[in-house]
């Protein structure tokens, strides 16, 4: 499928008219179907007409109603047919744009947005846009056409009970466009709050533990209330104009109805009608009513698809990740370093003027209290920060110059957050990578992190299926399983952010025998607080507020650096 939002615009114009053979096809025989599904459905009143006129039964003209009817069935189902697949191709294809042009965004962009909002918008928007390809587009061509075509024939029947008719339904759409309108706002508004409340809910579950233990339930409730008072509000303003709007068109249409019979019935009494005319123009004006309720209902639902696309629009079109075109060679990476690297998170400094190196077969931690820029650090070297000053180059190549999908190919991070997806094991262990791994492989990974027995004790064992964030593991399983993973990647960079920090003394012997053994000629950083790991590195970066302020061994470091040594004996208190 082409795609359908590109930088060029011409947003829904892509969007209603397919770039591909197969879409056009569809939309094409989408509405050729629905236009003469609306012409079959024309002449059944006039077919009527003259069955009543004529005060005979007329078999002939009987069998062409039914006709009529099983045609206009037979076409209705074919361009419902034709025109759903057009439109869940064309959807299916802007889900898939739009995700993976999502995907490519800076991390700053899901910091602005909450996950639970993104995601509620991106369902409820292109379900908004699928409605309208599949229904609102087709129906109002299909209204517009059987309006013109009716008051083709109800002219040729007679002028002046038309002219009745058309100037009942212009004061029913007077009346009804500006409610209908106010309703859009008001659906707009309850849309936006139910994507605000979807994002709320899914921070809710996913710190239901954090909730729970701190007894915050009463207060999550209350926020929670707050946000559902919002939809509450904004559904009761909506429910008050659908129970205006129905009853006043019920109304409107009995008034029409009832000036067409006292005015018509004036004509038949002084026979300048037939009976049968009569008849057809009331046939007519039920018809006529959906049609106008769709024309005027057509501008409301088109300019909701166009926010609901510009939203979209939106977020594929936000800062993408800055992306170099060098491919270091040798393919390895042997050498780090940073020049005067500085950072800010709007006003906020969080790193200045950092500066150190690292070689290939070198053990670094990054050491330092909370918020001290360590986090931050490896993210600037990840390329999920770009916007530094400063420099930091790989086998003496700037980062930025550097093709990010060649560093990330190389690159190993495990951090201490729950990075699992729900699925097998297997699924989480080889996610993202690019070779076949073989069984031996991944037995040496899990016998490394001390998982080999554990999950041979699961009745499915690799094959056992997750839950959302590896739901079906314990805390220590899901840390375990991560490192096993990264191990599985045979990169040239490994980081481990607080990776090695909750695991039990048995696994921990045996990940850093693995690290000791298996990766001394690797780019190798450590962020940790944990005092075995500090000790047995060969040189420690020790940062402060943002800055580096010492580098060198824990020994070093413990007779030359005062903050180096308080952090330590701090840490030391906090161990026993």
């Amino acid at each position: 499928m082409v795609p359908i939002i590109t930088s060029g615009g011409n947003t829904m114009k892509r969007l209603i008219f397919p770039t591909n053979h197969t879409g056009r096809v569809l939309f094409f025989f989408g509405i050729l179907t629905a236009l003469a599904s609306t012409i079959s459905y024309v002449f059944i009143p006039e077919s009527i007409r003259t069955i009543v006129d004529n005060h005979q039964f007329d078999l002939h003209k009987i069998s062409f109603i039914g006709i009529l009817l099983v045609l206009n069935l037979t076409l209705s189902f074919l361009s419902s047919l034709f025109t759903v697949h057009y439109a869940e191709a064309q959807i299916t294809a802007l889900r898939q744009k739009a995700l993976e042009a999502i995907l490519s965004n800076k991390l700053t962009f899901f910091k602005e947005h909450l996950s639970g909002e993104l995601s509620g918008q991106m369902i409820s928007n292109t379900e908004n846009i699928r409605v309208f390809l599949s229904q609102t587009l087709t129906e109002a061509l299909s209204s517009l056409l059987l309006i013109c075509l009716s008051f083709i024939m109800l002219f040729r029947l007679d002028v002046q009970l038309t002219l009745v008719m058309f100037a009942g339904l212009i004061i029913l759409i007077a009346l009804l466009a500006p409610i209908a309108l106010i309703g859009g706002k008001y659906t707009k508004q309850k849309q936006e709050s139910l994507a605000t409340l979807s994002g709320f809910l899914i921070e809710i579950f996913q710190n239901i533990k954090l909730i729970k233990l701190n007894q915050i339930q009463e207060a999550i409730s209350q926020r929670y209330q707050e946000k559902n008072n919002h939809i509450y509000r904004h559904s009761i303003k909506l429910g008050l104009v659908e129970a205006f709007i129905k009853p006043l068109m019920t109304l409107l249409v009995i008034c029409i109805i009832g000036l067409l019979f006292a005015y018509g019935g004036y004509r038949v009494a002084t026979s300048t009608l037939t009976t049968g005319t009569l008849i057809s123009f009331l046939v007519y004006l039920f018809q006529l009513l959906s049609p106008f309720s769709a024309i005027g209902q057509f501008g409301a639902q088109l300019q909701k698809t166009k926010e609901n696309l510009e939203l979209i629009e939106q977020y594929i079109q936000a800062p993408k990740e800055e992306n170099g075109s060098i491919i270091c060679t040798p393919d390895s990476l042997y050498h780090l370093s940073t020049s005067n690297l500085s950072f800010s998170y709007g006003e906020e400094n969080i790193l200045s003027d950092i500066t150190f190196e690292i070689h290939k077969g070198e053990k670094v931690a990054l050491v330092g209290p909370s918020g001290a820029g360590k986090s931050t650090i490896i993210d600037i070297i990840t390329k999920l920060y770009t916007d530094y000053s400063g420099d930091i180059t790989l086998n003496h190549v700037s980062l930025r110059e550097i093709d990010t999908r060649f560093l990330r190919q190389h690159l190993s991070l495990v951090t201490q957050e729950n990075q699992l997806f729900s699925g097998t094991i297997l699924e989480n262990l080889t996610l993202g990578l690019t070779e076949e791994i073989s069984e031996q492989e991944l037995k040496k990974a899990l016998d490394c992190v001390n998982l080999t027995s554990e999950i041979e004790e699961f009745k499915d064992g690799l094959n056992t299926i997750l839950g959302e964030n590896g739901a079906g593991l314990s805390g220590g399983q899901k840390q375990r399983l991560q490192i096993a993973r990264a191990m599985l990647r045979k990169a040239d960079f490994y980081i481990f952010d607080e990776a090695i920090a909750n695991l039990d003394i048995e696994s921990e012997e045996k990940v850093l025998h693995y690290i000791k053994h298996s990766l001394q000629d690797k780019l190798l950083i450590f962020i940790t607080h944990k005092l075995s790991t500090i000790t047995s590195v060969d040189k420690i970066i020790f940062l402060d507020q943002g800055s580096v302020t010492g580098i060198g061994t824990h020994d070093e470091l413990m007779n030359s650096h005062k903050k180096y040594r308080e952090y330590i004996e701090k840490q030391e208190k906090n161990s026993l």
